[in-house]
């Protein structure tokens, strides 16, 4: 019996793993992109110009997120009680995806208009308002294709849209045009973008169309209101300092800055969002905390542990120059600061797939409280540190922020049981603590040579400390090099 539940959890795992798979390409492809995008922006339009298209994008998402009331997590758990429930769930999310996105394009107008006294910000800032329509239907597009096991079409629409929209806009640039048409230029490829989505979701054999019912949208409000909360104060996690720094930093210049090096954290921390996603209607079938979902908190944990520390280590050593060869003398400090920010890159991924476990138990307010823990923790430091130190106070304030949150989920899941301190937590800091040391000792006298050292020493130890287990490198290896089978041996 046991043996049938060993094989069932991996194949869950694997298709986990799988899905996972799909999304995170789907972001490699984003980020390919984003990058050429970021170096295009950066170049053409100069740090304060691409400081105000940042802060603009931040500012929506930020209000976006939270609009989306948790649907994903909502979704998830409607698939995991059949394909009934999840009909008449998507029928209802899309209808309150509606309302909320036009209660936010109101929301986000008025704000700008109260926040901002330049009339070329609040121009610029009302263009991108446009987006909001687009991205709000798209990301329910999104979580669809994911509860329905389709996630290869994220990595599609990501494969066509992403590059048209980069090819637009250089050719405008190289045409004269300026932060104008750039935003003009965003906001109609996401709507255009979401108008294929919704089109091809048609194509799924199940009836999709918006729900309008008072009363179920009401209920779906009040239940979707925490996960909305949770959401919003998650994302603001990562890009509080840049909403807060143009109120409290004397050196607008300095937001091109920040926003150089929290998009690059963003870009390499979606793999834990992307993990996350994916595992979510797997999690919502277990019962309570079982072998599944201790299994999946296990292996994310480390995961976690060593991208964070490869990852930490190339930037510190490679992060000045591949700022300044990208980006030009003008953003120096970024890549001064680069290294010290993917310091939060490691607990950001622990974040973003363990506090799934708690979505998928229903630990909803937990989750929230855990958040708020992080969001204090950012407000508090970004208001003491950006008006003192700037840029580098900003690094700080996500930093704590950050760690605030980590440490609350893993609290949480210590008590419950799911998660071993040994094996998931002590082990792979040992592996963390051995690679800095020897990195930072050699490192001054012979940079190459000490990240080389870096990586053997990561190598062995992860090999001496067993941070993965002998059963952990089989089930992979056998994953990998053969068919996923379920326990009755069909092919999955």
């Amino acid at each position: 019996m046991s043996t049938t539940h060993s094989s069932s959890d991996s194949t869950r795992l694997f298709a986990v793993l799988e899905s996972a798979a799909w999304l995170y390409s789907a972001r490699i492809v984003e980020v390919l992109v984003r990058v050429v995008y970021v170096i295009v922006l950066a170049r053409f339009l100069g740090s304060a110009d691409y400081g105000l298209f940042s802060y603009g994008q931040s500012f929506y998402l930020s209000l976006l997120i939270f609009g989306s009331l948790g649907g994903n997590v909502m979704l998830a758990q409607a698939a995991s009680r059949g394909s009934s429930e999840l009909s008449q769930m998507m029928k209802q999310t899309l209808a309150l995806r509606l309302v909320v996105v036009t209660l936010t394009i109101c929301i986000f107008l008025c704000s700008i208009w109260g926040l901002h006294d330049s009339w070329r910000v609040r121009t610029i800032l009302g263009v991108l308002s446009f987006a909001l329509i687009g991205r709000g239907l798209y990301f329910w597009s999104h979580e669809v294709f994911i509860v329905v096991g389709r996630s290869r079409v994220v990595l599609l629409l990501n494969l066509f849209w992403r590059p048209v929209e980069l090819g637009l806009v250089i050719c405008l640039l190289l045409g004269g045009a300026g932060l104008f048409m750039v935003a003009i230029t965003h906001s109609l490829i996401w709507c255009a973008e979401a108008a294929l989505a919704l089109m091809l979701i048609q194509r799924i054999p199940l009836p999709i169309h918006p729900l309008w019912n008072l009363r179920p949208l009401a209920m779906l409000f009040r239940r979707g209101l925490p996960l909305g909360l949770l959401s919003g104060i998650t994302n603001f996690l990562m890009i509080g300092p840049l909403l807060f720094y143009p109120h409290l930093a004397s050196n607008p210049e300095g937001l091109g800055q920040l926003a150089v090096v929290l998009n690059a954290l963003f870009v390499f921390s979606s793999i834990g969002w992307s993990i996350g996603f994916a595992a979510l209607p797997a999690l919502s079938r277990e019962q309570e905390f079982g072998t599944f979902t201790k299994r999946y908190a296990e292996l994310v944990s480390k995961v976690g542990w060593l991208l964070g520390i490869v990852l930490t280590v190339f930037w510190m050593e490679f992060g000045p120059m591949v700022i300044l060869y990208l980006l030009g003398p003008d953003y120096v400090m970024a890549g001064d600061l680069m290294g010290l920010t993917m310091v939060a890159l490691a607990p950001l991924i622990w974040g973003a797939t363990l506090s799934h476990v708690l979505l998928a138990r229903n630990y909803h307010l937990t989750a929230l409280v855990c958040a708020l823990a992080g969001a204090g923790g950012v407000s508090v430091a970004a208001f003491l540190l950006i008006p003192a130190y700037g840029v580098f106070g900003g690094v700080v304030a996500l930093l704590l922020g950050v760690f605030l949150w980590t440490i609350a989920i893993i609290g949480v899941l210590l008590r419950t049981g799911c998660l071993n301190v040994y094996k998931t937590m002590l082990r792979p800091a040992c592996v963390a603590i051995s690679v800095v040391v020897g990195y930072g000792l050699l490192n001054e006298s012979y940079p190459i040579i000490s990240l080389c050292v870096a990586m053997l020493i990561l190598m062995v130890t992860t090999v001496a400390f067993g941070v993965f287990s002998r059963e952990e490198r089989l089930w992979l290896i056998k994953r990998l090099s053969t068919k996923c089978l379920d326990e009755k041996g069909r092919e999955v």
